[in-house]
């Protein structure tokens, strides 16, 4: 089945709620190449936070919004298994992130075991639940849930998050390893979200960035 890309010559007047996902992938698939390319060890770890931080904050935003929509739309086995395939990332995850960066042989491997899961997840959204999930909006119910995803997105973003955020308990200890971290930095991210429509305010989060 054909993968759904960014189009990026589509309208901007309405966003769409599957760009909005696939933005999000992308921007972990890149921080992993720039990963495999740094030579330094402290832009590494920066590199590694930030793909901690998206992962978890990426799974917690479509457990808020596009998962509960898919619930609604009779989509709920699919949405239970994209949720447990989340589930399964994020346990990879804390994993990695209780290991040593410097230790780069069992780092890497593990790092590499969370993007096979990460990629496997990634590419069965991209390639049916995705498709499926679009075929049951209208273009305004995909701008209004793409909408959610954006304002819960940015809500994970302080830390930590508000309690009117639910939060797994596994993602609640990836999250909480990385205020631990703060100080250790994360990178840019190559692709943005839109401003937020509510607040206008981009879809950045407020940590330190590596210098």
């Amino acid at each position: 089945m054909e993968r759904i890309t960014i189009n990026p010559n589509a309208p901007t007047a309405l966003l769409d709620v599957v760009q909005e996902i696939i933005l999000d992938h992308n921007n972990v698939r890149d921080l992993f190449a720039r990963y495999i390319r740094a030579t330094d060890i402290n832009e590494k770890q920066a590199i590694v936070n930030t793909i901690l931080r998206e992962i978890a904050v990426h799974g917690e935003t479509e457990n808020n919004s596009v998962y509960q929509r898919m619930d609604e739309k009779n989509m709920k086995p699919l949405a239970d298994h994209s949720r447990e395939e989340h589930q399964e990332v994020e346990e990879a995850l804390l994993k990695l992130g209780s290991m040593d960066v410097q230790n780069q042989p069992a780092h890497d491997k593990q790092l590499m075991e969370v993007m096979r899961l990460f990629q496997e997840h990634g590419d069965e959204e991209e390639m049916d639940i995705l498709l499926k999930l679009q075929s049951q909006l209208t273009t305004e119910m995909s701008n209004q849930l793409a909408l959610d995803f954006l304002n819960i997105r940015e809500k994970l973003s302080q830390m930590p998050p508000p309690s009117s955020v639910q939060v797994g308990p596994t993602a609640q200890k990836l999250l909480a390893l990385l205020m631990e971290r703060q100080s250790l930095g994360f990178v840019d991210l190559r692709y943005q979200h839109p401003a937020n429509s509510i607040t206008g305010r981009s879809m950045k989060f407020e940590m330190p960035l590596l210098t």
